[in-house]
């Protein structure tokens, strides 16, 4: 039980931190990548100790070297193969 009640305060810290570093950490997308981010989405798992972060962007940002980048067209509809 004491564990337990280590891990819901641990599990509100990292919310609560969470909460306050997201306008920081989108101002600093926005900067750096000169994009507006739309949504920012983070979790983490005390568990793994791994955090992941997702960021919408309102648009592409621009690339040094837009050729470089992979691009795959899509056909069709559904798993992205044409229909023949």
């Amino acid at each position: 039980m004491a564990e337990e009640g280590q891990l819901d305060l641990a599990e509100q810290v990292r919310a609560d931190l969470n909460q306050a570093m997201q306008p920081q950490i989108k101002s600093m997308v926005e900067a750096v990548l000169a994009v507006d981010v739309l949504d920012l989405l983070s979790d983490a798992t005390l568990e793994t100790k791994r955090t992941g972060m997702i960021v919408i962007l309102s648009d592409t940002p621009s690339v040094r070297n837009p050729e470089a980048i992979p691009k795959v067209k899509l056909e069709g509809k559904g798993n992205g193969k044409s229909k023949e």
